[in-house]
C-alpha cells in the first residue's frame, strides 16, 4: 500500500469544501438569475428546474468522494459544510440587507436557527449518501478493470 503525507487528506477537504461551497454559491446564482424571472408565480418550480439549480452541488457531492474512495465519508463530510457554509453566508447576506431568510425567517431568530439546523443535516445527509453511493461505485469499477 502506497504511503501517503500527512498534508494530503487535508489538502484533498479543503479542495473539497471549496469546491462545495463554489457549488452552491453556483446554485444560488442560477436559481436567481435564470430561474426567478421566469416564474410566473413563486410556488411554481418543476422538479427539472430544481435538479438544474443544484446540479453544480450534485456534481461535487458525487465527484469528490469519487476521487477518495477510501476517505469518502470525510470527502462528503466536508462537502456538506462547504454547502452548509454557503447557505449560512446567503442567510447572512439577506440580514445584512434587511430581508427574510425564508418565508418570514429572519436571521438570528430561533425558528431560524431550528430551520437552519434541520436544513444542514439533511445538506449533510444527502452528501453521505452519494458520497457513499460515489465510493462504492468507484471501488466496484476499480474491481472489474483488475479483474479484466
Amino acid at each position: 500500500m502506497a504511503r501517503t503525507r500527512i498534508g494530503e487528506p487535508l489538502l484533498f477537504a479543503t479542495l473539497g469544501f471549496a469546491l462545495a461551497f463554489g457549488a452552491e454559491m453556483l446554485s444560488s446564482f442560477l436559481y436567481w438569475r435564470a430561474l426567478v424571472p421566469r416564474l410566473p408565480r413563486f410556488h411554481s418550480v418543476p422538479f427539472w428546474w430544481w435538479l438544474f439549480i443544484f446540479s453544480p452541488v450534485l456534481v461535487v457531492f458525487i465527484g469528490v468522494p469519487f476521487a477518495q474512495p477510501r476517505q469518502w465519508f470525510v470527502s462528503a463530510f466536508v462537502s456538506g459544510l462547504g454547502v452548509v457554509a454557503a447557505l449560512f453566508r446567503s442567510d447572512w447576506q439577506n440580514y445584512r440587507r434587511g430581508l427574510p431568510v425564508a418565508h418570514d425567517t429572519f436571521f438570528g431568530t430561533a425558528e431560524h436557527l431550528s430551520l437552519f439546523a434541520t436544513r444542514a443535516v439533511e445538506i449533510l445527509c444527502i452528501a453521505i449518501v452519494l458520497g457513499w453511493s460515489a465510493g462504492l461505485f468507484r471501488k466496484k469499477i476499480h474491481r472489474h478493470v483488475s479483474a479484466a
